[in-house]
């Protein structure tokens, strides 16, 4: 007798009319065993070969890899600010959150300073005095605000020397600090 209809005896006499494990035959394991109860219903799966833990551990890593979306970036070189000028600084006014396409949020603290540090094609670009600022995707990453007419337009990540866009402008309540 074959391998295969071996098996497929051998599970179909463990499992009985009911649904039930048949415990006469303790060398018949089924990959896959449903309970089904006396309305119908699926009350149990019992998985008991040894790849289940093997397709359980790769589901697992599957779902945790797509947990985060990757922050968009592109590419992009900033116009730094002479440092023997005075860098101009502003302060956010009203605390402001930022809901990021990665599906994480931030929040600009009320009355936090952010200096010039200089320009992208995009706006300028303004660093946290006294603090470091990040944004979160797959990574988390420091950033910096890009604000083009009062509005957020993105963020200028200067570890990786990118430029990453809002997909909607945040308008900011800005004011001048010293």
């Amino acid at each position: 007798m074959e391998r295969s209809q071996l098996v497929r005896q051998s599970i179909s006499r463990s499992i009985d009319s009911k649904g039930s494990i048949n415990r006469e035959f303790p060398l018949a394991r089924p990959s896959t065993f449903q309970n089904i109860d006396s309305n119908g219903y699926l009350s149990e799966i019992v998985i008991s070969t040894p790849h289940s833990a093997i397709w359980l551990a790769a589901g697992c890593c599957l779902a945790l890899a797509a947990c985060a979306p990757m922050i968009a970036t592109a590419p992009s070189a900033i116009a730094v600010t002479h440092p023997s000028a005075a860098a101009r600084r502003i302060q956010i006014l009203t605390a402001t959150t930022i809901k990021l396409d990665t599906g994480y949020s931030r929040t600009l603290p009320e009355k936090s300073v952010w200096s010039k540090a200089g320009r992208v094609p995009q706006g300028d670009v303004f660093r946290p005095v006294g603090t470091i600022f990040t944004i979160e995707g797959r990574q988390v990453h420091e950033a910096y605000l890009v604000i083009h007419n009062q509005a957020l337009v993105g963020f200028y990540l200067p570890g990786e020397q990118n430029y990453s866009p809002l997909s909607t402008a945040v308008p900011l309540n800005l004011g001048e600090s010293e």
